[in-house]
């Protein structure tokens, strides 16, 4: 059985930000792809929550294989809760 997801503010704040670094410079298209794809692997990690590598502090991390990012979450026993969506160029946790 899936578990809950929840979205952190940040978690929100980034998804966004790249979804509308994609449709400006871009293309409309390519944001709707990108959307699909973190859609797809968020769905994935309330079903298999521990199948991708641990993080720091207590994180897990989901990477993107289309995409440069990385989905940082934390999966309890009954959620799991999307930290980040971080470009794989990014820092975090300093």
């Amino acid at each position: 059985m899936p578990k809950r997801l929840e979205w952190s503010k940040r978690a929100e704040a980034d998804r966004d930000r790249l979804l509308e670094y994609y449709a400006e410079p871009v293309s409309a298209h390519l944001a709707e792809t990108a959307e699909a794809f973190i859609t797809q692997a968020v769905e994935n990690l309330a079903v298999r929550p521990v199948l991708h590598r641990p993080g720091k502090h207590g994180t897990r991390e989901c990477v993107l294989k289309r995409f440069p990012y990385t989905i940082v979450y934390r999966a309890t026993a009954g959620s799991v809760l999307i930290v980040r969506i971080l470009h794989q160029a990014q820092k975090y946790f300093n």
